[in-house]
């Protein structure tokens, strides 16, 4: 009990003990507003979307309607012979008229086919960004479809991953998802013969 007692009154009589924070500016977890978009709270443009509801073939001109949360979608898809081929937009954000191209990639799949694919349009510095994705994303307070990483977008279940560990409720789902991949990794090995 002794040192206990010299230790906290040792604290307590230090002159530099008193008047100070722990921590300094920016120390501690970040507030919630401070974290990333997320994927879900944007409008998204997926060429899978598109494809379903007309046929994106060589050589055609194909114009579709999109109704998203923030605005109505007019696109022109251009797959004429002549390269590059374009997804023209036409939409108002608020009482602002946004009209622009967003360019097509078309690569061949193995057995046959074409899967095409958008090249960003936004710009990185002084060029475009020209990745090549599948989803396009306007968050909240843009104007503009991009790509996940010109964004900084995230997902919901990338943030979520570890809140179990963070909030100290344990991983007992985790420890029963990795008990039963490695019972089923056994009994596929007995299963084949190994």
């Amino acid at each position: 009990m002794q040192p206990t007692v010299a230790f906290v009154l040792g604290n307590l009589t230090n002159p530099n003990y008193f008047g100070k924070k722990m921590g300094g500016f920016g120390s501690g977890r970040k507030p919630s507003f401070d974290r990333k978009t997320r994927v879900e709270e944007c409008e998204q443009l997926a060429i899978k979307a598109i494809s379903a509801r007309c046929s994106i073939t060589l050589n055609d001109i194909n114009d579709l309607r999109i109704y998203m949360d923030r605005f109505i979608l007019d696109l022109t898809i251009c797959t004429v012979s002549s390269k590059p081929f374009q997804l023209r937009l036409r939409y108002s954000v608020g009482n602002r008229p946004l009209k622009y191209k967003i360019y097509l990639e078309a690569t061949p799949c193995h057995f046959g086919g074409l899967r095409w694919w958008f090249l960003c349009p936004l710009l990185k510095g002084d060029t475009v960004c020209g990745r090549r994705c599948t989803k396009l994303y306007v968050p909240p307070g843009q104007l503009y479809f991009g790509c996940r990483a010109c964004y900084d977008l995230t997902y919901k279940s990338v943030q979520e991953a570890h809140k179990a560990e963070r909030e100290g409720v344990g991983t007992f789902s985790h420890r029963i998802r990795r008990e039963w991949a490695i019972l089923r990794r056994l009994l596929y090995d007995e299963s084949i013969g190994n």
